[in-house]
């Protein structure tokens, strides 16, 4: 069976603040299926954005998401660098206005093998997303569309 590795932003994780039900679903799926792996950056860039969205968490299943991802970590998580060429960086930052915060979610997607990175929050415009696209083979997903393909 073969593995899907996802890189999922933050903004997953506080929807999951808001009650949203394809976000509870589309995490719990990841603990639960073997063959779905969270992918990070091996510089730990995400891992401290993660444990930022945890510090104050508004319900119990963030913190215990989290808990079981760091438990099963050999299992769950792959690690690669988050570095992306500069040539990448400037365009999304002078060009596209991206979030410099999110370089590393890019950098790490741009690196598995299945590049699904999973956002919807107001950097991933249209633009970005069709750069990303056509020029990292990024395919960024919605919450909705994460959910309809672990199930």
């Amino acid at each position: 069976m073969n593995s899907v590795e996802w890189v999922i932003d933050t903004w997953v994780l506080y929807q999951v603040s808001d009650f949203n039900f394809n976000a509870f679903h589309f995490l719990t799926c990841i603990l639960l299926k073997p063959q779905h792996k969270v992918a990070m950056d091996r510089e730990g860039k995400i891992k401290a954005e993660y444990k930022r969205c945890f510090d104050n968490p508004k319900n119990e299943f963030q913190c215990q998401w989290w808990i079981h991802i760091n438990w099963r970590a050999n299992k769950v998580v792959s690690s690669y660098s988050g570095d992306l060429l500069a040539r990448h960086i400037n365009h999304l930052i002078k060009r596209l206005h991206f979030h410099d915060d999110d370089l590393p979610f890019v950098g790490v997607a741009s690196k598995t093998k299945d590049k699904l990175l999973v956002a919807e929050e107001s950097d991933y415009t249209p633009k970005v997303r069709d750069y990303l696209k056509n020029n990292l083979l990024i395919r960024v997903m919605s919450i909705y569309e994460a959910d309809s393909f672990v199930k």
